[in-house]
């Protein structure tokens, strides 16, 4: 299954961001960031990509009142 293999999940993002490289880059500088959601072996293939390419990783968290 995609979501429990990390070197697809790497793969995927690779490509994502090769294509949003191509459309973004009429307009200037883009950058790609990677979410750390979902199950483990997803953090991992995204970890991968993020420390391959520089990939800034941000986690935002609700707090209810």
């Amino acid at each position: 299954m995609h979501q429990n293999d990390p070197l697809r999940i790497y793969r995927s993002i690779m490509r994502i961001n090769e294509e949003r490289n191509s459309a973004f880059q009429p307009l200037g500088e883009s950058l790609l960031i990677v979410p750390p959601t979902g199950s483990k072996m997803l953090g991992i293939g995204a970890l991968m990509a993020a420390l391959d390419r520089d990939f800034p990783i941000y986690s935002v968290e609700t707090r209810a009142p």
